[in-house]
């Protein structure tokens, strides 16, 4: 269903704001209706759909889709705003790059590669508990004691609450990271010593380049460039 969604966008803001510095409150409810195909439409989806879902298209700033319930009669309000395809293009910018599974053969290994990640990369990880409150429920795990695993539930509240750790069936870290913009300059490699920079101006949105697969690093600067 759309917690898997609202997992993943609740993480993806945590990256984003580790990455740039800036907290940009995403919209899971755009990425829920957007992508919800017909014959799903009023059954949820699978965990499996809305990951690969997620990591392919991405989800956009809440304020850009306010006036919209985040259920999947979404998906028919959408498709008649005039700026669509722009909200579109913001999505794939807000896009995940790939994941991790990091279950383990059992409980106890899940539980403590759990813990390795949550020590190590110090971001949360998506749970998926296989009985809350009767029915498996994806949720951000952000902490451990001794037997039980701390996760951030977003059914309408955000409180961290506890299960115990042989309650989650499966757990993901987000090791890609937010790819906010990504250069398809065909003329820049990442081992250029200018890569860096290119890049840098690119994603602050300083420069575009001559067109949308060419910088042209070489090229001599026109005056109309320069202003």
């Amino acid at each position: 269903g759309s917690c898997v969604a609202c997992t993943f966008t609740k993480i993806l803001e945590v990256i984003n704001y580790v990455k740039t510095g800036v907290y940009v409150e995403l919209s899971k409810g755009y990425m829920y209706g957007r992508n919800n195909y017909e014959g799903k439409r009023n059954k949820g989806m699978s965990e499996e759909y809305t990951l690969n879902i997620l990591l392919q298209r991405g989800t956009v700033p809440a304020s850009m889709c306010k006036d919209y319930a985040e259920f999947p009669e979404i998906t028919k309000l959408l498709e008649q705003r005039e700026d669509i395809n722009y909200l579109d293009k913001i999505a794939k910018e807000y896009r995940l790059k790939s994941w991790t599974d990091i279950s383990g053969n059992n409980y106890e290994d899940r539980f403590n590669n759990i813990k390795t990640y949550l020590q190590n990369y110090q971001i949360p990880l998506a749970g998926v508990i296989a009985k809350y409150r009767g029915e498996k429920h994806s949720v951000v795990i952000v902490g451990y004691d001794d037997d039980s695993i701390l996760f951030h539930n977003h059914t309408g509240e955000d409180t961290i609450e506890k299960v115990r750790y042989d309650r989650f069936s499966k757990a993901y870290y987000l090791d890609g990271g937010i790819e906010m913009s990504k250069m398809n300059f065909t003329d820049v490699n990442e081992y250029d010593w200018y890569y860096k920079y290119i890049e840098k101006v690119y994603n602050e949105g300083l420069m575009k380049g001559i067109s949308d697969n060419k910088f042209a690093p070489n090229k001599a600067l026109t005056r109309a460039e320069i202003a």
